[in-house]
Formats: structure tokens, C-alpha cells, sequence
């Protein structure tokens, strides 16, 4: 399993400590991991960050964003316990006038390809997909074996800063 908590923990840490005061966590249910990763946000924010939940079909999402457009004025970041909505709402945001990072910051969690090459490019937390990969297989091959094997490992992630989160540099 992923360290789900240590990786919101990392993203609130670095908001607590760049003085982001105002955060609000989405995600589409109150359930593990997502639950973990808004918990550990708390934690390394050394507070209570607001908790969203939105609806899982894209159509009422969107639709739920734009009833709620002008709430997000009162955050000055938001974290997103997936890359996919994350960059979703960016995308949106920005169509309706607000500017990612001058206005908030935002980060994801799972650093998909496209974090890379979304305008800003989004800041995530990154999960080594290979190594996750690799465990699954060697452990069921060890299951195979020996059936009353088990074992609980997490794996470790890294938040990884790209310009949706960063002060922008005074460009003279």
C-alpha cells in the first residue's frame, strides 16, 4: 500500500511552511486512501483544512465547480487527492478568470504523465508505480507458496513541487 497519510502530510508540511493558511482538500468520498490523505494533510498543516466532496461522474462535477465558483476565492490552496481532478478543476478555474499559483496553489496526488505538460505544470505527490508493481508480484508468487503469508508494506511517496505551487519569479 502507499504511504497515502505520509504523502498528504508532506504536501500540508511544505503548505504550513510556504504560510498557506487557507486549504481545501477534494476528493469524491470519505473512505481509505483518500480519507488518509486528507488526514495527513491536517497533520503537517498543524490545522483543519476544509474537506470537499464532489460528485464522481465528470457532468455533475463540473457543474457542481460552477455552482461553487466564487467559494474558491477564499482558499490559497487546494489539494486534490487525485491528479485528475486536480488538473480538472485547475482547467476550470482558470477558464473562469482565476490564476494558478498567483491566485492558489494547487497539488495532486499520484503524478500522472500529465502533470507535466498541463499550463502550469501541476505539482503532485509521486508514487514509484514500478516498485508498487513489483512487490504485487513477488508477493503473490510468496502467496502462491505459502498461503498464510501476509504482510502490510507502504511504499514511499514524494511530493513533488512544479509551478502550481510555487511563488511565481518576478520576471524583469
Amino acid at each position: 500500500m502507499l504511504d497515502d497519510y505520509g504523502g498528504g502530510r508532506q504536501v500540508g508540511k511544505y503548505l504550513r511552511t510556504q504560510g498557506k493558511k487557507h486549504v481545501l482538500c477534494i476528493a469524491d468520498n470519505k473512505l481509505r486512501p483518500d480519507y488518509d490523505r486528507y488526514k495527513g494533510l491536517c497533520e503537517g498543516l498543524q490545522l483543519t483544512a476544509d474537506y470537499m466532496q464532489i460528485p464522481l461522474a465528470k457532468e455533475e462535477r463540473i457543474y457542481f465547480y460552477k455552482e461553487r465558483i466564487s467559494a474558491f476565492k477564499k482558499y490559497d490552496a487546494i489539494f486534490a487527492v487525485s491528479d485528475y481532478y486536480g488538473i480538472e478543476l485547475m482547467q476550470l478555474l482558470i477558464q473562469n478568470g482565476y490564476s494558478v499559483p498567483k491566485d492558489l496553489w494547487m497539488i495532486g496526488f499520484d503524478d500522472i504523465a500529465l502533470c507535466k505538460s498541463v499550463n502550469p505544470p501541476f505539482a503532485s505527490v509521486r508514487q514509484d508505480v514500478e516498485l508498487r508493481a513489483k512487490k504485487a508480484v513477488e508477493y503473490i508468487h510468496t502467496m502462491k507458496e505459502d498461503s498464510h503469508f501476509s504482510v502490510t508494506e507502504r511504499i514511499p511517496v514524494e511530493l513533488i513541487i512544479r509551478e502550481s505551487c510555487k511563488e511565481l519569479e518576478n520576471k524583469k
